[in-house]
């Protein structure tokens, strides 16, 4: 082999050499980037399970004040007359 055959192939072994090298790091953060995306989707889907867990008494009393205020309203309306509006023809 001539001298300056070993050299270019010693010149491509270092380029391989590092190019591997930066294929691993793309690789391990690739990897690092799909543990955390997972972490965040767990996370923001906890959050919004436990929202709900601590909010649900709330939206119950809600759903329950616009039930009995509904009523009331209907009473009301019976007392009136009903809320009908009669329609005059001429």
């Amino acid at each position: 082999m001539e001298p300056d055959e070993r050299r270019k192939l010693e010149r491509i072994l270092e380029l391989v050499e590092h190019n591997h090298s930066r294929v691993d790091k793309l690789y391990r953060a690739m990897q690092w980037g799909r543990i955390f995306t997972f972490i965040y989707w767990v996370l923001l889907i906890g959050i919004a399970v436990g929202a709900f867990y601590f909010i649900q008494p709330y939206i119950e009393q809600l759903g329950d004040f616009y039930n009995g205020f509904k009523g009331t309203i209907e009473n009301a309306q019976g007392y009136f007359g009903g809320g009908e509006t009669e329609v005059v023809e001429e």
